[in-house]
């Protein structure tokens, strides 16, 4: 079909009933029409609402492809496809796009990886908490690190709670603590890392899930829960906070 708009309009009707058997004719009209960034979007737009894990290939090599300027939006679509897909083949290509000068595609592409959850992105990712301009995606890749559950990352997710920003900074505890779960060697390994003169509620959440509810006998405590009640007491006095 050459009008543009009736070719719209079916590619619409193709992603509405997520049609798996126009996944070939979809990258076939992605190739060439992807001069048409209107057409381009839709077509991945269409591919990624299909779910096929098929058109993981197809994807990437638009990513690879694409014009970075002409084509934005269809590569911020094509990133958020990937993340819903959730396919490890994905990860180098999202990976390239953490360098894009456009935020809102380095903010799909961080989600995209959050999703996927695969720990050869915890070194991109842990720069990207560091040193990205846009504090949305410095939000997004704390959030992404605490997804990969890899404890070499807890060091920058420490280090992102004095972000000048307090929602990089929250999002940054929130991964801290989901990553270690109630794991007490790794909630640990977090109070030890934790500068507790500047993070001092910080300090208390951590000891308030290693040491058990106050019934429980002394006597019955491991010793990790033994250090945690001693220390908890400490700075609650301190703080004042019972």
């Amino acid at each position: 079909e050459a009008d543009g708009a009736v070719l719209l309009a079916v590619i619409e009707g193709i992603k509405a009933v997520r049609a798996q058997a126009a996944v070939p004719r979809l990258e076939e009209i992605l190739d060439a029409r992807r001069a048409e960034p209107e057409l381009a979007k839709a077509c991945v737009d269409a591919l990624g609402e299909i779910g096929d894990p098929a058109v993981v290939p197809i994807l990437v090599d638009f990513l690879a492809r694409s014009d970075p300027e002409k084509d934005h939006l269809a590569r911020w679509a094509a990133a958020n496809a990937l993340g819903k897909l959730k396919q490890p083949q994905a990860v180098d290509a999202l990976l390239a796009l953490l360098d894009d000068p456009g935020a809102g595609l380095r903010q799909a592409a961080v989600a995209a990886l959050g999703k996927i959850a695969d720990r050869r992105a915890r070194e991109k990712l842990s720069f990207t908490v560091r040193n990205d301009k846009d504090p949305v995606v410095r939000e997004l890749a704390a959030q992404a690190l605490g997804a990969l559950k890899d404890a070499a990352a807890l060091d920058v997710l420490v280090a992102a709670l004095d972000d000048a920003e307090p929602r990089v900074a929250k999002s940054a505890w929130d991964a801290a603590l989901s990553l270690a779960g109630r794991d007490p060697d790794l909630l640990e390994g977090l109070l030890a890392k934790l500068p507790v003169d500047k993070h001092r509620p910080q300090a208390i959440a951590i000891l308030r899930l290693l040491a058990p509810p106050p019934t429980t006998a002394p006597e019955k405590l491991a010793d990790v829960q033994k250090r945690a009640q001693i220390r908890l007491g400490a700075l609650l006095f301190e703080a004042r906070d019972w």
